[in-house]
């Protein structure tokens, strides 16, 4: 008997027990309460009866089943896993092969349990918040990828998902911490939003203050790659990232010479000028801050922008709609303050001027670059003429060693082979070289006024750019820099700086070098005369060199250089 409370009332409840009883002979006998044994006529409850016994299902039944009635609810597929498993081992295999099956299904596609089963290994990471720009970085690209697969396979690909996460890691631990990489990264992600450079195929080197890109004539944009099927797209995406990886070799150069160009400028320059490191905060003008005109928080960012060679250069710039003449081996923007170039045949002459083309575009920018950084960022005012000339042909006569290594020499063997060669010319026609009056020379604001001239001395205007502005004007600025046991290197500093300020042409050239009438003209046209006449005669052997070829480019499983 219990009594259970409820309702605030007692209820009885009876409880019947059958107790187990045996006859006099032990065996079972008859219970009480209406229950008898058909074995006996003794009173007592009645024995239990044993639960059936369920047979356990054998392996070849659970096949059976599993090929007649193929699951298609999750529940389905789960309630085999359940039989599979309870074999015990000897359906590990069978097991196994509907985990595979299972995973590739919509529902199992994430089962945890399933996958570790078959040895995937989860990837699931969340994209750091520092990171804004997920395109053009192989290892953002190779860790999205694993991303979107969240389940990994075998020890190469777990290995390069890891690689590529900590990529990833390492990238938004720089943008947090490392502003001369947050420069360069910014630069780069502003590339990459401009059509007519983002479907390129082309590495970088972030040496601040130069982002060098190294590309190739291929072009990949979305739509192209959403015209691919599906099976062909990773493929073609690992064609491009393989060929990017090759150019390694040829950015470990660009970027040593480049590096070697901004600290030759810096030592003739800096201290005499006041100029101040492009790379650093505000672009070296951190003074500007109060006045409310400051710019270029993380520094300044110089973009030189190189091809493989001229068919990928000619392609490019039919795309950019901008034909040029053949003649044109590369090319300073004042729109872009870019640079653009191509690589030459890789030896002889046409690699040495490869390099000294580099040299020579690079002086180029970094007059425009600090020319604004002493101008508070205000735009320089743009000119053709001689010093600019002069100063890139100045900066473009090198030698470069076996190791690299580049000795600025001053004096352009190229340029003065060709000088040579127009004297030889004018001579065979009975005439002189002709050497321009400096008074003009230096009044001179476009190539246009030089190609005139030419004209109006007789000569093949198309001349006149050449002789006047490139290879006088080299001429000049080397005479008065170099020449004449220093005479005049006070004066062309004082007009550098001048130039730099905004202030060029003929009253400010005269200013700076101290022209006050003919006399002082005649004076150094007398001067500058006779050092033409001297380097026509100039051997110049001793300016040229055998250049190393270019290095080549990097293969599968050589070790990446570091720098980036």
């Amino acid at each position: 008997m219990a009594l259970i409370a409820g309702g605030g009332a007692l209820a009885l409840v009876a409880v019947m027990l059958f107790l187990v009883v045996g006859d006099k002979d032990g065996k079972p006998g008859g219970g009480s309460g209406g229950a008898s044994s058909s074995r006996g006529n003794g009173t007592g409850a009645v024995g239990p009866v044993a639960a059936p016994v369920t047979q356990k299902e054998t392996l070849a039944e659970v096949r059976s089943d599993y090929k007649r009635h193929k699951p298609e609810k999750d529940s389905e597929w789960k309630a085999f896993i359940a039989r599979f498993i309870a074999l015990g081992a000897e359906a590990s295999e069978d097991l196994k092969s509907l985990y595979e099956v299972y995973v590739e299904t919509r529902t199992g596609s994430d089962d945890r349990g399933a996958r570790k089963a078959l040895g995937y290994v989860e990837f699931k990471h969340p994209l750091p918040e520092e990171i804004s720009q997920t395109k053009g970085r192989d290892f953002i690209t190779g860790f999205a990828a694993a991303n979107h697969q969240h389940w990994l396979l075998g020890e190469e690909e777990i290995r390069l998902a890891n690689e590529a996460w900590k990529g990833v890691q390492e990238h938004a631990r720089r943008l947090r911490e490392d502003r001369v990489y947050l420069a360069g990264d910014n630069i780069w992600n502003n590339i990459l939003q401009d059509k007519l450079f983002k479907d390129q195929n082309f590495a970088t080197r972030w040496s601040a203050p130069h982002l060098i890109c190294y590309a190739s004539k291929d072009r990949l944009s979305d739509l192209d790659l959403l015209s691919l099927p599906r099976s062909e797209r990773k493929k073609k995406r690992a064609e491009l990232a393989a060929k990017r990886a090759q150019f390694e070799p040829l950015l470990d150069e660009k970027q040593r010479i480049y590096v070697q160009l901004y600290t030759e400028f810096n030592r003739r320059f800096k201290d005499a000028l006041g100029l101040h490191d492009l790379a650093a905060e505000y672009g070296g003008r951190a003074d500007l801050v109060k006045q409310g005109k400051a710019s270029f928080r993380d520094g300044v960012p110089l973009v030189v922008w190189i091809f493989d060679g001229r068919e990928s250069f000619d392609e490019f710039h039919k795309v950019k709609k901008m034909p040029l003449p053949p003649g044109v081996g590369g090319y300073f923007e004042w729109s872009t303050a870019w640079i653009y170039l191509f690589d030459e045949k890789n030896e002889g002459d046409a690699r040495i001027w490869e390099v000294s083309k580099n040299l020579h575009e690079g002086a180029h920018q970094l007059e425009h670059w600090f020319g604004k950084q002493l101008n508070g960022w205000k735009e320089p005012l743009h000119a053709q003429s001689w010093l600019g000339e002069g100063m890139a042909e100045y900066f473009g006569a090198h030698k470069m060693k076996a190791d690299g290594d580049l000795e600025f020499v001053g004096l352009n063997a190229g340029r003065l082979r060709e000088a040579k060669n127009f004297s030889v010319n004018f001579k065979q026609q009975g005439k002189e070289y002709p050497i321009i009056k400096l008074e003009k020379l230096t009044s001179w604001r476009s190539y246009s006024e030089a190609t005139e001239h030419a004209a109006d001395m007789g000569i093949d205007p198309s001349w006149g750019q050449l002789i006047f502005i490139y290879e006088q004007g080299a001429m000049l600025f080397h005479m008065c820099m170099d020449g004449l046991g220093g005479k005049y290197r006070d004066k062309i500093m004082a007009y550098i700086k001048s130039v730099l300020m905004r202030e060029e042409g003929g009253e400010h050239f005269r200013r700076c070098f101290k022209i006050r009438d003919e006399d002082d003209w005649e004076e150094l046209q007398k001067d500058f005369e006779a050092y033409v006449k001297e380097m026509l005669a100039k051997d110049i052997s001793g300016l040229t060199y055998t250049p190393v070829k270019r290095p080549a480019l990097a293969q599968p499983g050589d070790e990446k250089p570091g720098g980036k």
